[in-house]
């Protein structure tokens, strides 16, 4: 749940348009298209074992092996879309933060947002730079600077210490999900204007954001 210095934003998501530029679930559909293949060539491999040996127990045995291991790479497949959620749903669900786009490397767009990265919002903000390289932003200008709202999803929790803030926070420019440019502008007007300011005075930032593993920075001097 977000904080005070939080808020969603809800907007109707665009299916085709997300499906064109949505970054943050074509790495999950091609891991599940990987996982799914995976499993059915080691079951092909149990299979030709098993005929190979003539469907003997030897490779009775081998069959049933590899089509354990084959099976659970398909269940993986068959759970990754339900463990993301809907586009939709990832929207409605996590807060609105601002962007910018930091730096442009060749191809790559570096976007760099404010976000609110505590795990537990009620004992307070922990404020943090996150950090992201993305290909397409439409309905935005392609230069540094750029006002780019985004959705904040957070990610893996840190194991033995810092437990009070995520480890990486992954961004999901607003622009993703719809290409009304109308809807990008309310989006980027929901986030309040001292926030953008925060940002702006924190981008020389970027590439200390830049080196760190996760690409995330903890920025609010708290330990």
């Amino acid at each position: 749940m977000a904080n005070q210095t939080q808020k969603n934003f809800h907007f109707t998501v665009d299916d085709k348009h997300n499906r064109t530029y949505d970054e943050y679930y074509r790495d999950p559909k091609q891991l599940q298209m990987a996982s799914a293949g995976l499993g059915l060539m080691i079951i092909a491999v149990g299979l030709y074992f098993a005929w190979s040996e003539g469907f003997k127990p030897g490779g009775i045995y081998a069959l049933v092996a590899f089509g354990m291991v084959g099976l659970v790479f398909i269940a993986i497949a068959a759970v990754l879309p339900k463990k993301v959620g809907t586009p939709q749903t990832v929207y409605d669900t996590y807060p609105l933060a601002p962007a910018v786009i930091a730096d442009i490397d060749d191809e790559t767009i570096w976007i760099m947002a404010l976000v609110d990265a505590a795990t537990d919002p009620g004992n307070g903000e922990r404020r943090g730079l996150a950090l992201r390289a993305v290909t397409a932003l439409p309905g935005h200008k392609k230069t540094v600077g750029e006002r780019v709202p985004v959705t904040a999803v957070p990610g893996r929790r840190a194991v033995l210490k810092n437990r009070d803030h995520w480890a990486e926070m992954t961004l999901l420019p607003i622009a993703w999900g719809t290409p009304d440019k109308s809807v990008i502008q309310k989006a980027s007007h929901a986030v309040p204007e001292g926030r953008w300011r925060k940002l702006k005075q924190l981008q020389p930032k970027f590439d200390e954001v830049k080196n760190t593993k996760t690409k995330l920075l903890i920025v609010d001097g708290k330990r």
